[in-house]
């Protein structure tokens, strides 16, 4: 169907119309009122130069632009007598062509003077849907500069978003570049920010990963609202910690994401928790997959949890203790949570033992790669390496056997991506097969046959299997057992990756819901 001007009848109805919203809203009981002016929606598109084309009082200069939001505003104010009316802005569109700072600039005036009374901005547009809800890629404050931008021009207060932690809007505030904070996504990943300031448990806030999964994700597929790090959001009413009154004593064996978040939740249910953890570090696969800066929030949340852990009284963590199904450690467990990971994919591919190989993890945490660099592998950690590498000066080439890199990534997310692996200059291969990996480079096979890519160091991230063994193995004992000792043994729960492979959204979620059953 083709788009057509709205008529001016058309337009005044839809003012009429917004004015009785208001009014119902006034009648309800709201607080503020806010008018939804950016990323491209009608509001914006009569206030921008790139879409407005009309030529009657609704289009042309830039007040005649503004008509149609300032017709809004009055009739807010109108129906909602003594409300503030806040106004959401796209300061920079970020495509060309869109708008920028200036015409922003030009165009906040004309609200201001309509009676708007706090302007919260932003950048970004449906052709930079990224910059809408901006995932890790973006870094912290990453649309602050809207803000700055707005603040001379007008006499209003100005709130920034985008990216903003708590730490980071404190000097936000204190340099003077915005009046507000606005804070959306990590209300949600902890809705009790403010209340935690203000009792001085500022490290204690759960940490928003910026990840876009189970938030805008689950919106964009009409899905209830989730949340990775918070299993609580949509189960407010179901999901209430209290107190078992039967304690049980839990061995957890893994210190991942899932490990972490069962002896959480079954510390604060009263259980008697111990967690056994062969490396010397808590935080499992999440701390090589969380050295980038870009994901410094998702390394946060292994110092949330080591903090949590640690105002749980009955909650101990063992460090660099290996379990086996004979291990002393199983004795008396009532239940056993066995989150021990994932361990590297390897195909068959020759050459996989040769010096200039290095596994993606190794990579993260202290391996050395050379200057030129090949990336066997473009799925989320191959990527996500890829990119870093570049950011540190390296030279890289991703190789993936599908048609496109990090394919199972929510699409905003992947556009930020791709986009800064475009402006580091990584090289993307895709449709092309590693066959070989020499002592100077690989092999590949791809539309036009076999290439040599040389490199100096090779990195391997063809993805990872489940961690089974343990639970394997455990399963063997309890079903060799007599009938009356397999009565009294403790129930096995594998959690996480050594299940399936999945996001880390995922594996929270899922470890939380059975320690909450227990």
């Amino acid at each position: 169907m083709l788009c057509k001007p709205l008529t001016i009848e058309e337009i005044q109805r839809i003012v009429s119309d917004t004015g009785e919203a208001a009014r119902r809203a006034y009648e309800a009981g709201v607080d503020v009122i806010d008018i939804h002016g950016h990323t491209g929606y009608l509001v914006d598109q009569f206030m921008s130069s790139c879409w407005n084309r009309r030529t009657d009082q609704y289009g042309g200069t830039t007040e005649n632009r503004c008509r149609f939001a300032a017709e809004l505003i009055v009739a807010i104010k109108q129906n909602a007598p003594g409300l503030p009316v806040s106004f959401r802005i796209s300061v920079n569109h970020r495509f060309e062509g869109g708008r920028k700072g200036a015409e922003t600039q030009e165009i906040v005036q004309h609200l201001e003077r309509a009676g708007i009374d706090l302007l919260i901005c932003d950048d970004g547009s449906y052709e930079a849907m990224d910059y809408v809800f901006p995932p890790y890629y973006l870094g912290d404050d990453c649309m602050v500069s809207a803000a700055e931008a707005v603040k001379p021009v007008v006499s209003i207060p100005v709130a920034a978003c985008g990216n903003i932690t708590p730490s980071s809007g404190e000097k936000i505030l204190a340099r003077g570049a915005a009046d507000m904070i606005g804070i959306g996504r990590g209300l949600i990943a902890d809705p009790y920010i403010i209340r935690k300031i203000e009792a001085g448990q500022a490290a204690r806030i759960r940490p928003c990963i910026r990840c876009n999964q189970l938030c805008t994700g689950n919106a964009f597929n009409g899905k209830a609202i989730g949340c990775a790090v918070n299993p609580e959001v949509a189960h407010e009413a179901d999901r209430v910690l209290t107190r078992t009154d039967a304690p049980k004593r839990i061995v957890i064996v893994g210190a991942g994401p899932a490990g972490l978040e069962a002896a959480r939740v079954a510390g604060l249910r009263g259980h008697t928790v111990d967690v056994y953890e062969k490396e010397s570090r808590i935080g499992g696969v999440l701390y090589p997959a969380a050295t980038p800066d870009f994901k410094r929030e998702l390394r946060k949340m292994i110092d949330w949890w080591r903090g949590e852990l640690a105002e749980l009284p009955h909650v101990t963590v063992h460090l660099g203790t290996e379990i086996s199904p004979d291990s002393a450690e199983l004795d008396d467990a009532d239940e056993i949570i066995v989150a021990t990971g994932s361990h590297p994919l390897h195909p068959p591919i020759p050459g996989m033992d040769k010096p200039i190989v290095m596994e993606v993890i190794d990579a993260h945490t202290g391996g050395e790669p050379g200057k030129r660099v090949i990336v066997c592998g473009g799925g989320l950690s191959g990527s996500d390496l890829g990119l870093e590498l570049a950011q540190d000066g390296h030279e890289v080439t991703v190789v993936e056997m599908l048609d496109e890199i990090a394919r199972d990534m929510l699409f905003l997310n992947r556009i930020s991506l791709l986009r800064s692996m475009a402006e580091h200059d990584v090289r993307i291969l895709t449709g092309h097969k590693v066959k070989q990996i020499t002592d100077t480079g690989v092999v590949v096979e791809g539309p036009d046959g076999e290439t040599t890519l040389e490199a100096d160091t090779v990195v391997v991230a063809f993805g990872v299997r489940p961690a089974q063994e343990l639970t394997e193995e455990l399963d063997k004992v309890s079903a060799g057992a007599p009938f009356a000792a397999r009565m009294t043994q403790p129930q096995v729960h594998p959690v996480g990756d050594c299940v399936a492979p999945r996001k880390v959204g995922d594996a929270i979620n899922d470890t939380y819901e059975l320690a909450f059953r227990l």
